[in-house]
């Protein structure tokens, strides 16, 4: 993939959020593509976290605010899924972007639900390097979203209200509360932002005659799947899917990738 990272700025969350934010990413991914079935998903976890966590420094310590902030952000467990996994890397960056395909056709909402409690890291770690057929379709997704009811289905309800103690953020005598959410995200992959990432073939040596390379391993997106670009030490920067436009493949075939099953 060339020059994509140039567009990526990459700031810690505080402390108190960075350990949660997969598992915050995934409940929030979960809730957009079950409220937008027919809609390609694009939407970043980090900026929406980040969000949250100036909320959460603006809120008084102690308070049902913080309390409702800090337990709305807290999720477990672990579980697998039922796809093939695809990683392809940006050059010259940190950030790379996972491709989840299912297994089956009608598979992506099953692999969106073990989403919520499968990490990213747990995906990774199971890719092998090894040469792979690649083939995505180009596509490009806007999507707006109002998380106002979302943050409430979390439990997070008093930023909302006149009841709310985020007096920390302005100093002001009068009620301050939060009156919307919102959130705009963009994403194009096409021929000139995807170029996947080489690989090595390794040759294996019998009696003295050198085998052919392996053949690779074929990744054809060619029904809707889970993707999220994400930075490889800090997790995911942005997340959606892509349920609809599966036209002409976008990455060259002669690439290689991580591309495993798990």
């Amino acid at each position: 993939m060339d020059n994509t990272s140039r567009k990526v700025a990459y700031t810690p969350p505080p402390g108190d959020f960075s350990g949660d934010l997969e598992k915050f990413s995934n409940y929030l991914y979960n809730q957009l593509s079950t409220g937008n079935p027919n809609r390609n998903i694009i939407f970043s976890p980090f900026c929406i976290q980040t969000c949250a966590a100036m909320l959460l420094m603006g809120a008084e310590k102690g308070t049902e605010t913080f309390g409702e902030l800090r337990y709305g952000l807290q999720f477990s467990s672990e579980n697998y899924l039922d796809a093939t996994a695809l990683q392809m890397d940006y050059k010259d960056s940190d950030l790379s972007m996972l491709i989840v395909l299912p297994n089956t056709r009608t598979g992506l909402r099953h692999v969106e639900n073990k989403l919520q409690s499968t990490s990213l890291k747990k995906i990774t770690n199971l890719l092998t390097e090894t040469p792979v057929d690649v083939k995505i379709p180009k596509f490009k997704a806007e999507f707006e979203q109002e998380l106002s009811p979302v943050f409430q289905v979390l439990g997070i309800k008093r930023i909302f209200s006149n009841d709310a103690e985020l007096g920390k953020i302005i100093t002001t005598d009068d009620p301050v509360n939060v009156s919307q959410i919102l959130h705009k995200a963009y994403i194009e992959v096409n021929e000139l932002g995807s170029e996947a990432a080489a690989a090595t073939a390794m040759i294996v040596m019998v009696r003295s005659m050198p085998l052919p390379p392996p053949k690779p391993k074929q990744f054809y997106a060619n029904k809707q799947f889970y993707y999220t670009i994400f930075h490889r030490s800090h997790g995911h920067l942005f997340a959606g899917n892509v349920v609809t436009q599966f036209s002409a493949p976008a990455v060259p075939s002669d690439e290689s990738c991580s591309c495993e099953k798990n």
